[in-house]
């Protein structure tokens, strides 16, 4: 038996290669006991047993090898929501809680939305959430993502959102939508952003793009005014370097009132256009 605190120092020293070694230890701990950060650091006299010990320890050693916190306890937290993933699924970045906010300020009263390449559904499930009287589709390739994304709507108790299993825009025929988001995949294969150390855990094919990261994105473009209402918007992340060649294929398709928005680091990351 060891005291709460004295044994967070040691996990700091074994965590001193991560960065931000302290938080790291405080929420690795606070999943093995089940108590809040808060409660740690009120009680931080209290003693942990070997039990829970030998459970942090093997979680420590997967930290260190790079392992992200949120595939070793299977949740992340979007937009306030505790969302559960698994390793088949990209992990929510707070860089993308940016594309909630711009859409939220372009929906209307009932509008049925469309998410393509939904992974664990954060992006419909905030907005569902945020706005009930909207109804959102949406659609991965992947049936077990498509399971687990319905799973968190259920969650959620989210009746606004329904998850299908489909190839970008397969399943549909003459179904119409008000606004179509595009979170797929568009990192150059040879991005040098690949060699960072978490990435390895994640599913790479959900991230790479053929064509300097393009293809998906030219594909989704071309596409998506055959399933936009006129007046329709289509909302796409990007990344920081392709703005100019995304806004060049919302205006090769026809796409009126384009616009681009920085992340929360002020790096280039949505591209918005309407179908006129």
């Amino acid at each position: 038996m060891i005291k709460i605190k004295n044994f967070l120092k040691k996990m700091c020293i074994k965590l001193k290669y991560i960065k931000n070694p302290i938080l790291n230890s405080k929420i690795i701990l606070s999943n093995i006991i089940k108590k809040s950060i808060n409660w740690i650091k009120i009680f931080n006299k209290n003693k942990i047993n070997k039990k829970k010990i030998k459970k942090v320890n093997k979680i420590l050693k997967r930290r260190n090898n790079g392992e992200p916190i949120e595939y070793l306890f299977y949740n992340c937290e979007f937009w306030s929501l505790l969302i559960k993933i698994y390793p088949i699924t990209i992990i929510p970045r707070k860089d993308t809680e940016i594309l909630v906010e711009i859409i939220l300020r372009k929906i209307c009263c009932k509008d049925i939305i469309l998410d393509l390449g939904v992974g664990s559904g954060s992006l419909s499930l905030s907005l569902a959430n945020e706005n009930k009287n909207i109804k959102i589709i949406g659609v991965d390739n992947i049936k077990k993502i498509i399971k687990l994304s319905n799973k968190n709507a259920i969650n959620l108790k989210l009746k606004n959102v329904l998850f299908l299993h489909s190839n970008w825009f397969s399943i549909f025929k003459k179904e119409k939508f008000n606004i179509i988001i595009g979170n797929v995949p568009y990192i150059n294969i040879y991005d040098y952003n690949l060699n960072n150390l978490s990435l390895k855990f994640e599913p790479i094919n959900s991230m790479i793009s053929k064509n300097k990261g393009l293809k998906e994105i030219k594909y989704i473009i071309k596409k998506s005014k055959f399933y936009l209402y006129k007046n329709g918007w289509l909302f796409l992340e990007h990344g920081f370097n392709q703005k100019l060649k995304v806004k060049y294929f919302f205006k090769k398709y026809n796409f009126l009132n384009i616009k681009s928005y920085n992340d929360y680091n002020k790096k280039n990351r949505i591209t918005l256009g309407q179908y006129i």
